[in-house]
């Protein structure tokens, strides 16, 4: 079992879906629960970060000159930046919130004339913590696009791109992070989300009780690792890593250009981040690649509205075979219908960005 002191850390277990829940430790008092979503979300999500204003603050209060009468306000001015990632990302305002804590904690009794050089270099810690986000951006934003972009040196494999990940960044080649074991709720031998989500929504707090629901109908102990994630770096490799080791690929959104991890086959365009007006990337990418496209005579929804036209005229005609006008191409009403509703299906399905234009075409061509 490990036992970690160092705060605050984090245990991060998988569940059964390939998603990821942290369990949080602030304090040997304070812990706290949640989950990231699907391994590497929140890996791409750092890595797409405007930290523009945070970067600008940092290099203006560089420049201020401390003094033993304005170190409360350097120290209240240090935290001010950090804030600045609290609405952007979660387990990043987490690690570099601890991290300060931990600078100001760590400030050893020295004798009165080296006592302020004492805090001028708690201050330039909690700026050299600071910095290392934008480093930590910049090393994962380059891994991300050399290892899991899959369009990419298309001529090199996933292995071959790992190594020159750790040639360029030697640090992470004996990488390690620590783990453990708990008794939790399984499934497929992972951890059962819903199984603890019921627990807590019952305020069932008694161990006892927890672990009847835990091995009920099991014959083994639901014995589950986890890893203890201790710092910014760890857990972004550890996402990293884990995103390698399945094969999960990121590729770039069509409309707003950013990277998106690929968590199943299907072939996206777009990503769930918001454009504009409360949509997503995903639910206006098609429609505004197709306003900007209409005027071409081969965009897809142009090349979809004339087979529909052919396939209302073939219809229309149907109907005049008594007057020897038909031919065998024709389709009846019903058969019309039928094809109408799954035109209209596809077709939402193109705009929603769920399906390419090639896909579209190809399921709504009639022969």
């Amino acid at each position: 079992m490990v036992n970690s002191k160092k705060y605050p850390f984090v245990k991060a277990f998988l569940d059964y879906d390939d998603r990821v829940h942290l369990i949080t430790y602030t304090s040997e008092e304070k812990s706290g629960y949640y989950s990231t979503g699907h391994i590497g979300n929140e890996l791409i999500n750092f890595c797409e970060l405007d930290l523009s204003e945070y970067e600008k603050q940092l290099e203006k209060a560089k420049k201020e000159k401390l003094t033993p009468l304005n170190y409360d306000k350097m120290r209240n001015l240090v935290f001010d930046i950090a804030e600045l990632t609290q609405e952007k990302h979660k387990y990043l305002f987490f690690y570099l919130v601890g991290a300060l804590n931990n600078v100001f904690a760590d400030i050893t009794v020295v004798e009165f004339e080296d006592y302020f050089d004492a805090l001028c270099g708690q201050i330039e810690r909690c700026f050299e913590e600071l910095e290392s986000v934008l480093k930590l951006q910049e090393i994962f934003k380059d891994g991300v696009h050399l290892c899991l972009d899959k369009e990419n040196l298309k001529h090199r494999t996933k292995a071959e791109k790992m190594v020159g990940f750790y040639y360029k960044y030697p640090g992470f080649s004996d990488f390690v992070l620590k783990t453990g074991f708990a008794i939790m709720p399984t499934y497929k031998r992972k951890l059962d989300y819903q199984v603890v989500k019921n627990m807590n929504d019952s305020n069932i707090n008694d161990a006892a009780e927890q672990l009847k629901i835990i091995d009920y109908g099991k014959k083994g102990v639901s014995l589950i690792p986890y890893y203890v994630i201790e710092s910014l770096e760890e857990m972004l490799f550890f996402e990293f890593n884990e995103m390698l080791r399945r094969g999960t690929d990121s590729k770039k959104c069509k409309l707003c250009g950013k990277y998106f991890a690929v968590f199943d086959n299907r072939n996206r365009e777009y990503c769930d981040r918001i454009f504009n007006d409360g949509k997503t990337c995903k639910e206006v990418g098609a429609v505004i690649a197709y306003e900007k496209e209409k005027g071409e005579a081969d965009s897809p929804l142009r090349l979809a509205e004339r087979e529909y036209n052919k396939l209302y005229s073939r219809m229309s005609r149907a109907t005049d075979k008594s007057t020897g006008t038909g031919s065998d191409k024709d389709m009846t009403p019903e058969e019309f219908k039928k094809w109408s509703k799954m035109y209209t299906r596809e077709k939402k399905a193109f705009k929603a960005g769920n399906i390419t234009a090639e896909e579209f075409l190809e399921r709504i061509k009639h022969d």
